[in-house]
């Protein structure tokens, strides 16, 4: 009963089959007839308009035409995209520049100079070159690799100004300054070498200094804030810069970005750092004024720990103490005397003929020469250790 059922049920369906197939012929045929149709259509229209064209003075448009008008509607675009991008940028520029002549502040300076490399890298990827150079300079890879190279040092030393790299991770420059070495002799090697390699180790080696100095922005993400910027300002710029210019140089399609999405990614770099360079004053002065608060404290708890030190000979004797222990020089010794004393860092800088930017640095490598911080912290667990009926 079973087969009897089913074999209706499989008639059907294989008669739906048969019917869905010849439609779809008969579609498939009549599509045929309609291309041929068309086609013939066509070119009798393509042989009537050569006819007219013949008899009457009708302009044709070719394909070609059309073609070229779309590209230089696209090359006039692409020209205005890349004049506002490298005007906007030239702004920024200015104003770091401008910054640096007005606060004194070396970490303007080389940004400016990092961003200007930067630019010249731009030029010669958009082909621009011709605007401020001969065209043979940019066609070979030697020049390129070249400015490659010393834009990654120049962004290496800003990073070192602007992280204060010597004061928290001195021995970082043994390191970074051999790798610059040797990716600039490599450079200068591929002028009179035409090798493949040469380019593509420059890259590398240029690429690996910069993470260097992002890894130690990474470990100051904590510490202060302005690391914190520099961090979040340098972590995409940097990706994208490996994608393009090391690994689709060696043929590896990792994000495969353009250099649009480079470009961008770089204005907001050059617009966020030049706001960080301006944060990083303001903490830089707040922090320089608590250790300095700090250091006349400790000077002051020093003088009062010796009883006997009550007149000035023995004042002295105190001082000479704390310079023959932390090896002080002249100037050191000046710069401790006048914190000693309480004087500002304007009356400083003038009795020692210097800018207070000098004497917040000095004073900030004083403070840790000294090792008041230890100090500090030793008299905060000391407090920490008090019963509280002391204070009650």
């Amino acid at each position: 009963m079973k087969h009897q059922t089913n074999a209706p049920k499989f008639c059907l369906f294989l008669l739906l089959c048969l019917f869905s197939y010849g439609a779809v012929t008969a579609k498939a045929e009549n599509k045929s007839k309609e291309r041929i149709a068309q086609s013939s259509l066509l070119s009798s229209v393509s042989n009537f308009t050569s006819i007219t064209a013949m008899a009457l003075p009708i302009k044709a448009v070719s394909k070609a035409s059309v073609v070229s008008q779309k590209s230089e509607a696209n090359t006039t675009g692409s020209l205005f995209l890349n004049g506002t991008f490298y005007g906007a940028i030239s702004i920024i520029l200015l104003l770091n520049m401008i910054s640096f002549f007005l606060f004194e502040e070396k970490v303007f300076g080389y940004f400016g100079l990092a961003v200007t490399g930067t630019l010249l890298l731009f030029f010669g990827e958009d082909n621009l070159s011709g605007l401020l150079f001969q065209d043979t300079l940019f066609k070979g890879t030697a020049l390129t690799t070249t400015i490659l190279c010393a834009t990654a040092g120049l962004v290496a030393l800003y990073s070192s100004q602007y992280l204060t790299i010597k004061e928290y991770f001195p021995k970082l420059k043994t390191f970074t300054v051999p790798l610059f070495l040797v990716a600039a002799g490599l450079s200068v090697t591929h002028w009179f070498v035409d090798n493949a390699m040469l380019p593509v180790a420059v890259n590398i080696i240029s690429f690996t200094l910069l993470t260097c100095y992002f890894g130690g922005g990474i470990m100051l993400f904590l510490k202060n804030n302005y690391s914190k910027f520099y961090v979040v300002g340098m972590a995409i710029p940097l990706l994208l810069v490996l994608d393009y210019f090391v690994l689709q140089v060696i043929g590896i399609n990792f994000l495969n970005v353009s250099l649009t999405a480079v470009k961008v990614s770089f204005f907001i770099n050059v617009m966020l750092m030049t706001y960080a360079i301006l944060f990083r004053m303001k903490d830089i002065k707040e922090e320089t004024a608590a250790r300095k608060t700090e250091m006349e404290i400790f000077l002051n708890k020093e003088k009062m720990m010796e009883r006997d030190n009550i007149i000035k000979l023995t004042e002295e004797m105190y001082l000479e103490n704390l310079i023959m222990q932390y090896d002080l020089d002249g100037l050191e010794i000046k710069l401790l005397q006048y914190i000693s004393e309480g004087k500002e860092n304007k009356k400083i800088a003038k009795k020692l003929n210097t800018s207070e930017i000098e004497i917040e640095e000095m004073t900030r490598n004083l403070y840790n020469k000294i090792q008041i911080g230890e100090a500090v912290q030793e008299d905060v667990n000391l407090l920490n250790l008090q019963p509280d009926f002391l204070y009650n």
